[in-house]
């Protein structure tokens, strides 16, 4: 631009220029030095002269600039400062250096307060301000009121910045000093400058100081006598705000001396007064004991809870303590349960507390406070103080409001924040390995972490190159090199690279939305594909700008989603302190043996299971009162009667990952399920008792069948002294084992089932039909599911068997129906000729070919792979049969009478050549459909070979048997004499690896068939009796 300018333009601007720096270097005119009075002229003994230089100063220097023209000058300011010296050392009334002390100091008043110089000069420690200060304070009536206030404000002023006011808090006895004159009844003027001088202190972090010089007591005198001016009183809180913050306890013994309590319990009490007072009083109560005892003193605690009738029949007293019980009951509830609350620190408050009645006023307010998690968190913090107090922690305890509120507020928090395991497979991607095997297991584990930890990387890679595409100027140090270079060189772009070959790139959809942030790519050279990249751009405007605007628009997004984050944040964090200190409290009142009663409700142990079992991450010590509760003899009538083993059980030993056969332990669950195991040890322990079993045997000669279904259930889980475990009631009545299956088999010939299977013992638990399971299953030995999956069995690697089977679909079909069609002679004889050679038509003879009813070929076997394969087809191809007699090589399939699809009789083709071995893809069972097809053609067919295959212990049918596919497995072993292991597994299953809904699922797919049930309650009887832990 200079360069197209004219020649005379650009000497004007020139020299415009130069006209201006000029100016702006030229400093204030100065001061005629001659006007200055002499330097020596401080240094004499005439004390008129010396004022009146003094006076003649203070006329000069009345600007900024003459102020720090004047200190510029040498030894002018230490020359004043050598004078004040002076005079502070032979100050006296009868001379005049009252006059010129006063003078003088209002000049370096007036001087540091236009000149920070000033302030640090005076600061130095070698002119000792400080001391001179103090001994200017100190003379009492030698030293006039006008002149102890002008040195407060010169100190003041010192004390407008930290590093001057260090020098006057570094000297105790001038604070001292000041802190005193905050009390001079004499003068206004002193107490406002000392007290400005304090509150300067205070604000620039200096409490210390003030706090040793006994500022607190001070400052409450101050407040006593300018209680009546609200102005000049709410500086004087604010200042006692600050000093409580950083230390209630010495502000609070300072204050309680200065006899202020009172005042600020007034304070707080009126309606019509601001907050600051309230704020204060509620700091200094939480805490300072001595302001606690002042409080204490006036009987506040019954007068804040005194019932509402009682204070109806005060309002119409007219005395002046009616009047002020009247203003006590303005204040806010909230307020009052806050003050309340800081009481639980003295033994003698939490004992006003209990006999007043408060503690039911806070457990009232904390129900109460639904919207406010901070105010229950306050007050349930203030609770943890009545641990001290054996007699309180009772109270509370028997306090239903309480209780109700921890099962409200675990419930809230569960039903926010509370997750369901959710089991990670670990199924075999190749049936070239055993997953399930132990030695293979971890190796498994260890490859999906390493594979996690890799797609982690990939994400955090690709997060990487949409943060450097959406605002390359945060990474490139040569951004503007970029933005002025050719888009399509890959050697000066850097995301050249990532938008043409990177993997880790963005889409193009995520480069062409208008919502997305811009990346390099689309600010240099938008793509036409995207009409509303130009839409949005005015004619006047730059193409940069719009980058810059919409990115800016997109960090707005971006910042306004992370602050909800972190408000979410916040309150899950508000949430579980709430949650974990009211948990402390119910872990602390199980300690006594006497709260016990109070606790055992099946709410609340409801609500504590559900928190240890959903929400993560937790402490165990959550769960200390169902421990206690376990551990307590004088509580086995109440737990059994609300099956607290039942629950224990299922809802932290059976977490989804253990029972899913093939999924990993998670490190939560497995916490839980030792912590479960460990409540029902401690509980089995109290239970399997003469008094225990006794209550017990009581319950199975009861008439009621849900009483000894119950009882029989509490026995099998809990009883393992073999002798108490094998009596039964006298009379007729059966075992504990017998009761159950009596029961199991009931249920599932009821006509009724659907209604009859999902009734439960208690109220919001599992099913009958679980409860029985469950209890089964914890006589069942882990050392058995070892043997009943046979997962030690001998284990031979596939071969490489040629597949047996010729394949010939549509195509093959067409090719021979036009082969068949009237051809050339020389086709004719060709054909003629193949047919006349014997080992093609006894090849062709050999082969057993299948179709469906469309005429699709589904293969064709060897006739005798298809007569070793199955003795259905054996028996029919060897005897004098009607299929034998006539030859009959074809086979018709319809899908609907065989029960399965194409693909599985083809399948099933492929295993009637013997290619079962093989690793070909023909054979491979992955679903369990096809399993239970392959079982059901074998037993057709009689297939004795295929059956063995699949129900090998390394066969499909043991790798695809879990929970959820035990219903299809389960009514096939019932059928089975062969295969016994085969029920064993479906046994284990069903106790160890089923969930409440497989359980009932498999229990419907066996019910209402008489036969079928009995032959299930019979082997599972003899597998119970033979693997159980103990003799039954």
């Amino acid at each position: 631009r200079l360069l197209s300018e004219s020649p005379a333009r650009s000497r004007e601007s020139s020299a415009g220029r130069s006209a201006s720096a000029s100016r702006d270097a030229e400093p204030p005119p100065p001061l005629d030095p001659a006007t200055l009075p002499a330097i020596d002229l401080f240094k004499a003994d005439d004390l008129p002269a010396i004022e009146e230089a003094v006076n003649q100063l203070r006329k000069l220097l009345i600007s900024r600039e003459s102020i720090a023209w004047f200190v510029g000058l040498p030894d002018r300011l230490h020359s004043l400062v050598r004078l004040l010296h002076r005079g502070s050392n032979t100050v006296s009334p009868d001379s005049n250096w009252p006059s010129i002390l006063r003078s003088l100091v209002s000049l370096l008043g007036n001087m540091c307060n236009f000149s920070m110089r000033v302030c640090f000069e005076l600061s130095q420690p070698r002119l000792r301000y400080a001391n001179m200060a103090t001994r200017l304070l100190e003379n009492g009536a030698h030293t006039c009121a006008a002149t102890k206030a002008s040195v407060l404000r010169l100190t003041g002023n010192l004390c407008q910045k930290k590093e001057s006011a260090r020098s006057i808090a570094s000297c105790g006895a001038l604070v001292d000093k000041v802190t005193q004159l905050l009390e001079e009844e004499g003068d206004e003027g002193i107490r406002t400058h000392a007290f400005r001088v304090i509150r300067l202190l205070v604000e620039r972090n200096f409490h210390r100081a003030v706090l040793l010089s006994n500022g607190g007591f001070y400052l409450g005198k101050l407040l006593l006598t300018v209680q009546a001016d609200e102005k000049r009183a709410s500086p004087v809180i604010s200042t006692l705000t600050q000093l409580t913050r950083y230390s209630a306890k010495d502000t609070g013994r300072q204050l309680s001396t200065s006899e202020c309590a009172p005042l600020l319990l007034s304070l707080f009490l009126s309606p019509s007064s601001p907050q600051p007072p309230k704020d204060l009083l509620l700091q200094l109560a939480a805490g300072s004991t001595d302001i606690r005892d002042r409080l204490g003193e006036t009987d506040l605690i019954a007068d804040l809870t005194r019932e509402e009738g009682e204070r109806e029949q005060d309002e119409g007293a007219g005395d002046k303590e009616g009047h002020k019980k009247r203003r006590r009951r303005a204040i806010n509830e909230k307020e009052r349960c806050a003050l309340l609350a800081t009481f639980t620190q003295d033994a003698w408050g939490r004992a006003a507390l209990r006999e007043s009645g408060a503690l039911d006023v806070l457990c009232s307010r904390l129900a109460e406070a639904t919207e406010s998690t901070a105010e229950k968190a306050t007050i349930l913090v203030s609770f943890r103080h009545l641990v001290h107090d054996t007699t309180s922690m009772a109270y509370l305890c028997r306090s239903r409001v309480f209780l109700d509120c921890v099962i409200k507020d675990v419930g809230e928090y569960v039903d926010c924040y509370g997750e369901e395991c959710e089991p990670i497979s670990l199924r075999d991607r190749d049936t070239s390995h055993r997953p399930w095997s132990p030695i293979l297991v971890e190796p498994e584990q260890r490859a999906e972490r390493n594979q996690q930890r890799n797609e982690k990387r990939t994400v955090d890679g690709q997060a990487l190159s949409l943060s450097y595409a959406a605002s390359p100027s945060l990474f490139s140090p040569t951004h503007h090199h970029h933005l002025h270079s050719s888009p399509s060189s890959p050697s000066l772009s850097p995301t050249y690279h990532l938008s043409s070959s990177s993997p880790m790139s963005p889409p193009l959809g995520l480069l062409s939305s208008p919502l997305s942030p811009p990346s390099r790519l689309s600010s240099l050279s938008p793509p036409s594909s995207s009409p509303d990249y130009y839409g949005s751009l005015s004619p006047g405007d730059s193409l940069a700008s719009s980058t810059r605007d919409r990115a800016g628009s997109s960090n707005a997004g971006r910042q306004e989603e992370r602050e909800e984050e972190d408000e979410t944040e916040r309150e899950r964090k508000m949430m579980k302190q709430v949650v974990d200190n009211e948990l402390w409290l119910v872990g602390w009142q199980a300690n006594e043996d006497a709260n016990l009663p109070y606790l055992m409700r099946e709410d609340l142990v409801t609500c504590l299971l559900s928190l240890l079992r959903m929400v993560s991450p937790h402490s165990t010590r959550l769960g200390r009162p169902l421990k206690r509760m376990a551990d307590s003899r004088h509580s086995i009538e109440g737990l059994l009667s609300m099956h607290f083993h039942s629950r224990i059980f299922h809802a932290l030993c059976t977490p989804p990952c253990r029972l899913t056969r093939f999924a990993r332990r998670c490190k939560r669950c497995e916490q839980d399920a030792e912590f479960g195991s460990e409540i029902l040890r401690a509980f089995s322990t109290s239970v399997d008792s003469d008094f225990g079993h006794g209550l017990l045997m009581q319950r199975l000669a009861s008439d009621q069948r849900e009483t000894r279904v119950a009882a029989a259930v509490a026995k099998i889980s809990l009883i393992r002294n073999r002798f108490r475990l094998s009596r039964r009631p006298s009379g007729e009545h059966s075992s504990s084992l017998q009761v159950l299956l009596d029961e199991l088999r009931r249920i599932l010939m009821e006509k009724d089932y659907d209604t009859e299977s999902r009734r439960s013992l208690f109220e919001g638990g599992p099913s009958t039909l679980v409860l029985i399971i469950g209890a089964l299953s914890t006589l069942l030995d882990s050392s058995k599911i070892k043997d009943a999956f046979e997962i030690d069995a001998t284990w031979k690697p596939p071969t490489m068997v040629a597949c047996k089977v010729v394949m010939r679909g549509r195509k093959g079909k067409e090719e021979e129906d036009v082969f068949d069609e009237p051809s050339t002679s020389t086709a004719t004889e060709d054909k003629k000729e193949l047919r006349s050679v014997p080992e093609k038509e006894e090849e062709e003879e050999d082969m057993v070919s299948f179709e469906d009813t469309q005429g699709n070929s589904l293969g064709e076997i060897a006739l005798a792979n298809l007569r070793k394969g199955s003795e259905y087809f054996n028996g029919m191809f060897s005897s004098d049969m009607v299929e034998s007699r006539e030859r009959r090589r074809k086979f018709v399939i319809d899908e609907v009478e065989e029960g399965c699809t194409r693909e599985e009789f083809e399948l099933f083709i492929h295993c009637l050549a013997d290619c079962s071995p093989s690793i070909c893809l023909c054979q491979k069972v992955q679903e369990v459909e096809t399993c239970m097809a392959l079982i059901r053609l074998a037993d057709k067919y009689l297939c004795s070979s295929l059956s063995t295959w699949i129900l090998s212990p390394h066969g499909p049918a043991r790798r695809l048997l879990d929970g959820v596919s035990l219903h299809h497995f389960l009514p096939l072993a019932l059928q089975l004499y062969t295969h016994h292991k085969v029920m064993d597994a479906c046994l284990v299953t069903l106790l160890r690896f089923s969930s409440d809904s497989n359980v009932s699922q498999s229990m419907e797919a066996i019910a209402g068939e008489a036969t079928i049930v009995d032959e299930f309650v019979t082997r599972l009887t003899k597998f119970i009796q033979s693997n159980a832990v103990i003799a039954v």
